[in-house]
Order: C-alpha cells, then sequence, then structure tokens
C-alpha cells in the first residue's frame, strides 16, 4: 500500500514540480496557463484520491473509518 501511495503522488506531483524546478533555471520562464491548471488540479487529485486508496486498499481503515461516521451520527441525533 505505501509503494501505491508514494507512486501515486510522485506521480501527481511531478508535473507541479518539474514546472517550478525549470522556471527556476530557465533564462525564459515557461507561462502556460492551461498547463499550470493541469498542474493544479493534478495536486489537488493527489488529495483527493488518498482517502479512496487508502479505503481500497486497508481494513483497518475502513474499519474505523466506519466506527468514526456511527459516532458523528450518534452525536448528530442527540
Amino acid at each position: 500500500m505505501l509503494a501505491v501511495v508514494v507512486a501515486i503522488f510522485a506521480t501527481l506531483w511531478l508535473p507541479y514540480r518539474s514546472y517550478v524546478v525549470y522556471n527556476s533555471f530557465a533564462r525564459r520562464r515557461y507561462e502556460n496557463a492551461w498547463f499550470l491548471l493541469f498542474c493544479r488540479l493534478a495536486v489537488y487529485a493527489n488529495s483527493a484520491v488518498n482517502p479512496i486508496l487508502y479505503n481500497a486498499m486497508s481494513a483497518k481503515f475502513r474499519s474505523a473509518f466506519r466506527a468514526q461516521l456511527a459516532c458523528c451520527c450518534c452525536c448528530c441525533r442527540k
């Protein structure tokens, strides 16, 4: 599971980090608005995909998540 999470993290952050490194050393900056939008969406997608990955790969996460939801639902009913 750790390898999958790290691989997804690296894949989704690679475009943005490459953009930052390139613009740090290039004489002429790369400023394509669509590419920057793609980079930001990939970074946000990383945060969105983590709970899905944990749910798909970890029974402990699923049971803890269910317990947390059950606790929240009990508190809301009072």
